[in-house]
């Protein structure tokens, strides 16, 4: 977690996983377990996931913890050489299982 905002309540969730350790369902919890610490001890409201669009394994991550597309944004990062669309998620406390 980071980019946390206490007084706003809010924070970015992020996670790079190696290829050895995907599709074994470790992400989605790290990132359950992840939510219910920001909401039961650091008291925040809302919670953000950036996922590059071609990423199909971070975009299902965030899909299956409850996460809600925002919405994408155009060439938002630059990485290997070249500019990047990123789709926008979020999940607001009221909504955590």
């Amino acid at each position: 977690m980071h980019a946390i905002h206490p007084t706003v309540k809010k924070a970015e969730i992020g996670y790079w996983v190696h290829t050895d350790y995907t599709k074994k369902g470790v992400t989605s919890k790290a990132v359950r377990a992840l939510c219910q610490y920001a909401f039961d001890v650091l008291k925040l409201n809302k919670l953000t996931i950036m996922a590059d669009v071609r990423n199909i394994g971070s975009n299902k991550v965030a899909q299956s913890c409850g996460f809600t597309l925002l919405g994408t944004r155009p060439q938002d990062i630059f990485i290997y050489e070249e500019f990047q669309d990123m789709n926008e998620y979020y999940l607001l406390k009221e909504s955590f299982r």
